[in-house]
């Protein structure tokens, strides 16, 4: 369980501490964060069978000791279907209160999962019991179903009541490689299928522990698996994966085996997976069944499914960025995020709006600001389309970033690169300096092509001025309890302020803290700006400060 002040995820009867921010940033992401990462976990002796176990034999292969600790090639090979039960945590990054605060944790999830390992298919039956967004102890019951590349939802994952459906082929390959990095032995059985190829990469000391480690050539990004040399058993694995703002990020998943009755467990009874330095997902596992006889009608879709391979890998490439937000409740952030539509709400202002985020573009004498670079890249290339359509002939010059959470910050890298100035709260420079850094090689960025420091202007104390001779703008520190640095926006000759997330008219709250964020909002406007008499949020649309003071004030 997720606690603030001990920071750990149980698994069975091992914890692992959430952060490992004291231990330092590996300077290769696919080599020392990994073991970093490992070396931690299999102290606690992850990876190992309680029992003793002891299968390795210095005369086999690093591949076929892998082979023989689960029974042998044969084996593995039979393993065609298999089921059991999961209980666990799920935590989301990028959403906390100070940049560098962790992980929250997002729901307590248990239910079934039975895997067409033959067929490629799965289904998994969840009890989601929320724990940070939407009422705290909310359950939701979903299926996800997932076939190739395609998925499905069935019921719903947003406590909204939001209905599930078709996955976006983005959001499938997510799900899909996340279930892949948990179930080491179905990769391994694809490896004795002759359907991925391997080769050996040299042995390391971890914890004490001796690990032989095997590249494994998956399509998606090549996998390291680190074999323990006492139990041949599959220790841990590790990748790389993107994230729009970290980018290339080391992802690694620690296992947990039980050896009873001269055999060991088919799947492991434990699993956890680590995303650069933050411990994002913990479960444990029980009734495992093998060979287990499914009905076609579990995974059969209640719709056509989306299909584009492509997409389903680029996704499987950001698993942590579509699964991590999925886990909220909320939306999910999949699919194609250059597709908008604007609005003007008022001269030289435009609203750009597009799955349900929003950014505002203001002309100025010099050129152009920009409130929020929210998602990605492909969001910001869209916004570029809108700025050289809307004011031919001027560049965007500055970006106003409201808060640090990774859905509004998505698409800074693009502007970074450009050259345009950040207007940012101090309590979160240094990490925009960090995203800046990041080394971009899984899909490449424009930053990446084009590295530079970023252009920081800091907002600090009572705000800052940016004078211009047609539109002056005020940037206004607003204290809350979302996040730490929330800045709004204020343009006192069009009388609106842009904030975000305080405040999404005409949306439902996303959590119980909600009516107090919107007091902060309405306190700030009031004693900061209260000639503003419009509010463009960062969700939503435009809606009137009077609309806002009856909302919290109602007769």
């Amino acid at each position: 369980m997720f606690r603030r002040s001990f920071c750990a995820i149980t698994l069975g009867v091992l914890a692992l501490p959430l952060s490992l921010a004291a231990c330092g940033s590996a300077e290769d992401p696919e080599d020392s964060g990994a073991e970093q990462a490992i070396a931690q976990a299999l102290d606690l002796g992850l990876g190992d069978s309680q029992s003793g176990h002891r299968a390795w034999r210095n005369d086999r292969s690093t591949l076929d000791n892998a082979f023989a600790a689960l029974g042998g090639q044969s084996n593995l090979l039979s393993l065609e279907r298999l089921s059991y039960r999961t209980e666990g945590e799920r935590f989301a990054r990028g959403e906390s209160y100070f940049p560098d605060d962790g992980v929250l944790n997002t729901h307590h999830f248990e239910g079934t999962v039975r895997y067409d390992v033959a067929q490629g298919r799965s289904r998994q039956d969840l009890l989601r019991r929320q724990a940070t967004f939407g009422t705290p102890g909310q359950v939701l019951a979903l299926a996800v179903k997932l076939d190739g590349d395609s998925g499905e939802i069935e019921g719903s994952e947003s406590f909204f009541g939001f209905p599930g459906g078709p996955l976006l082929p983005d959001g499938a390959g997510a799900a899909r490689r996340e279930l892949q990095l948990l179930n080491p032995e179905v990769l391994l059985r694809q490896v004795a299928s002759g359907a991925l190829r391997t080769r050996d990469i040299g042995a390391v000391n971890l914890g004490g522990n001796d690990y032989a480690r095997i590249l494994v050539e998956d399509p998606v990004r090549s996998i390291r698996l680190y074999v323990s040399q006492r139990t041949g058993l599959i220790a841990a694995l590790s990748t790389l994966e993107n994230d729009p703002l970290l980018r290339d990020t080391t992802v690694t998943a620690v296992f947990q085996w039980t050896h009873r009755g001269g055999s060991v467990s088919p799947v492991p009874v434990g699993a956890a997976i680590r995303f650069g330095e933050d411990w994002v997902y913990s479960e444990h596992r029980s009734e495992v069944r093998v060979g287990e006889t499914f009905s076609e009608d579990i995974f059969r879709f209640n719709a056509n499914p989306i299909v584009d391979p492509a997409a389903s890998r680029r996704g499987a490439l950001q698993r942590e960025f579509h699964q991590g937000f999925a886990s909220l409740g909320i939306l999910r952030v999949d699919g194609d995020k250059s597709v908008v539509t604007t609005a003007t709400v008022g001269p030289g202002a435009v609203l750009i709006m597009g799955d349900g985020y929003n950014s505002l573009l203001l002309e100025r004498s010099r050129g152009l600001v920009l409130v929020e670079a929210p998602l990605n890249e492909e969001r910001s290339l869209a916004i570029e389309a809108v700025a050289r359509a809307s004011f031919p002939g001027k560049h965007i010059t500055d970006v106003i970033v409201t808060h640090h959470h990774e859905d509004h910050l998505g698409g800074i890298r693009t502007f970074i690169a450009r050259g345009a100035r950040i207007v940012i709260a101090r309590e979160a420079s240094e990490y925009i300096e960090r995203i800046a850094q990041a080394r971009s090689t899984l899909i490449p960025d424009t930053l990446a092509a084009r590295p530079r420091p970023a252009n920081l202007l800091y907002v600090e104390g009572d705000g800052r001025s940016l004078p211009d001779a047609t539109l002056p703008i005020e940037v206004r520190p607003l204290g809350n309890g979302h996040a730490a640095g929330m800045l709004m926006a204020v343009v006192p000759a069009l009388s609106l302020a842009f904030e975000s997330d305080l405040w999404d008219p005409p949306f439902p709250p996303v959590s119980i803290e909600i009516p107090a964020w919107e007091r902060d909002l309405l306190d700030a406007l009031d004693a900061q700006a209260p000639n503003v008499s419009l509010v463009v949020p960062g969700h939503g649309v435009p809606s009137p400060v009077s609309e806002l003071r009856a909302t919290l004030n109602p007769r």
